[in-house]
């Protein structure tokens, strides 16, 4: 997503893809507890197996898999720790922004409030 298209963002739309985010890695952490459950259900395989060397030619896809899994898991996390970090750094910015607007409004407001009431005063 470019600058330009955070900007057009309300601080409800960034603050729900804040929240897609967190479900994606929810969802990632329920895909690794699956897979370590399967791990572990490999490792009483490992225990049943007759050698050490039968059990590892078993196992071995799995570990690989599970490293795998991992890898992406971690990179994802990071991937969207990142993201957040800069999505809310953005929406700061465009906040302080707003805020810097609303109050320099207000001021001319308040100017264009005290002339008329001196040209009021004065006999229009």
């Amino acid at each position: 997503m470019t600058d330009r298209e955070l900007r057009k963002l309300s601080r409800a739309e960034l603050l729900e893809i804040l929240l897609m985010q967190g479900k994606t890695v929810e969802e990632l952490e329920e895909r690794l507890a699956q897979l370590e459950q399967r791990l572990e259900e490999q490792n009483i395989q490992l225990q049943n197996a007759g050698s050490i060397a039968e059990a590892s030619l078993q196992l071995s896809g799995v570990f690989e898999a599970a490293q795998r899994s991992a890898d992406v898991y971690l990179a994802n996390i990071q991937r969207l720790e990142t993201e957040s970090r800069q999505r809310r750094e953005e929406a700061d910015r465009l906040y302080a922004q707003v805020q810097m607007k609303c109050r320099e409004l207000l001021d001319r407001t308040r100017a264009s409030c005290e002339a008329i009431r001196r040209r009021a005063e004065t006999g229009m």
